[in-house]
């Protein structure tokens, strides 16, 4: 996935997503919990 600097998508989206590092973090663990919910769910 490549990120291109695009301020008005990403301030659209996520107004913290790029003023805080952990940021990527939390939204990292929350898309990998969603997929194993996914995974057990099925």
């Amino acid at each position: 996935m490549r990120r291109r600097k695009k301020p008005e998508k990403a301030t659209k989206k996520e107004p913290w997503f790029n003023n805080s590092p952990k940021a990527l973090v939390i939204s990292t663990v929350i898309t990998a919990s969603v997929e194993l919910i996914k995974h057990f769910l099925k």
